[in-house]
């Protein structure tokens, strides 16, 4: 793959790419929080364990 030299290619780049990553990051954490706190109505479609 060839490099761009112009500047404004490498700018805009890096400006996605972090875009990108905290994109990510907020998804990420959205979905750590959805299993760790559940909301009210979550409760009801989720397996439980069996006691045995």
């Amino acid at each position: 793959m060839k490099k761009s030299k112009d500047p404004t290619h490498i700018a805009n780049y890096k400006k996605h790419k972090q875009l990108m990553q905290k994109m990510l990051r907020q998804s990420y954490w959205a979905y750590i929080d959805n299993i760790v706190t559940p909301e009210e109505s979550d409760t009801g479609n989720r397996f439980t364990s069996k006691r045995l």
